[in-house]
């Protein structure tokens, strides 16, 4: 998340607009309407968008838990492991 947050704070001071577009290309994403909008309703005005971009960025990183294999990548990485 904190590249997400990076990310956004560049593309606000460089090139403003094209949040616009990533929020449009994101709210295409199949999670939108079932896991991320519920969310940012709870989320100030101000800040949806940066949250979005959050919550995008944190995808991969849910997805690979919810496998076997992606659990396994993940205990690689973080040095934990792993019983099977």
């Amino acid at each position: 998340m904190l590249s997400a947050t990076i990310a956004y704070q560049i593309l606000q001071q460089e090139d403003p607009q094209s949040i616009d577009k990533v929020k449009a290309v994101l709210e295409k994403h199949p999670w939108y309407a079932n896991q991320w909008q519920a969310r940012l309703q709870d989320v100030p005005v101000a800040d949806r968008d940066l949250v979005l971009f959050m919550q995008a960025a944190s995808g991969p990183t849910t997805f690979a838990l919810g496998t076997k294999e992606g659990m396994k990548s993940v205990m690689f990485i973080t040095g934990g492991s792993l019983n099977s």
